[in-house]
């Protein structure tokens, strides 16, 4: 779900988050209600916060997905598409589902 750099702020003061980060001048977060309940759940998290997440859940298995790499340019081309996304367009969820994360635009790192 896209949110403004305020919302995504208001929710982290509140606690929305269990896990929270910035990465490539976005804000990234993962709702504490969506790890409320029980069962198996798949995030999509950065490395930066993966030492954060061990501690916080000693029972977190990482699985690192890889994929080859299409050049700088493709990441460039990624990042401007990145960039290009804004709260409730089309493209502002970015892929994720709530229980994936919530993403901010705008912001520095």
């Amino acid at each position: 779900e896209g949110v403004t750099e305020a919302e995504f702020a208001a929710r982290r003061q509140a606690g929305a988050f269990a896990l929270h980060w910035r990465a490539h001048g976005l804000g990234y977060g993962i709702p504490a209600a969506a790890l409320a309940g029980q069962g198996t759940l798949l995030i999509n998290a950065s490395r930066a916060v993966l030492a954060e997440a061990q501690a916080q859940f000693p029972g977190l298995v990482v699985l690192l997905v890889t994929a080859p790499s299409r050049g700088a340019g493709a990441a460039a081309g990624r990042a401007r598409a990145r960039k290009r996304r804004g709260p409730g367009g089309a493209a502002g969820a970015g892929g994720l589902s709530a229980a994936a994360g919530h993403r901010a635009a705008g912001g520095g790192q």
